[in-house]
């Protein structure tokens, strides 16, 4: 075997390689329902099947093929995000979606604090240093679980932990 033929091997090999990937992500795609990945992964088949094809026709087919995802990708509005195909709608939704999810978190830690802080105040206008040890374990736990979910105390209130 020469160095040409064994280039060509290796160059199939990588080929059926991509191939295989690519049909998976275009599998998990279909599933999902992720349109923008359906054409990104049908694009990148196609690459593959034309550089494995063995007749013009079916060099054409798949020609034909990229070059319909193509139309549909231009047409659609969808838009190159590095190296991945995204809906900007969808993006944004998703984005959306985090942002209330976080709030909701957020609020959550924010309600828990208040009724810790109140339950201190009752515990030190009483005087009973056991309740007041007890709560104060209490908040630094809490102070605690919302840092390692991302936040951090700015004064009474939390907020996004930065960098």
């Amino acid at each position: 075997m020469n160095r040409a033929e064994l280039d060509s091997l290796s160059t199939q090999i990588d080929r059926l390689s991509r191939l295989s990937r690519a049909q998976n992500a275009l599998a998990k795609c279909q599933r999902s329902g992720d349109l923008a990945g359906q054409l990104q992964y049908l694009q990148i088949v196609a690459d593959c099947r034309l550089g494995l094809a063995k007749s013009p026709a079916e060099r054409a087919k798949w020609a034909q093929t990229h070059r319909d995802a193509q139309k549909i990708i231009d047409e659609s509005g969808f838009q190159w995000r590095g190296n991945r195909l995204v809906d900007p709608a969808r993006e944004s939704e998703r984005a959306g979606a985090k942002a209330k999810a976080f709030g909701s978190r957020v609020a959550q830690f924010q309600a828990l604090r208040g009724e810790i802080m109140a339950s201190l105040a009752k515990a030190k206008t009483a005087g009973d240093r056991d309740a007041v040890q007890e709560i104060l374990r209490a908040r630094d736990a809490l102070t605690e679980s919302a840092q390692a979910a991302g936040l951090r105390l700015v004064g009474t209130r939390f907020a996004l932990a930065r960098g």
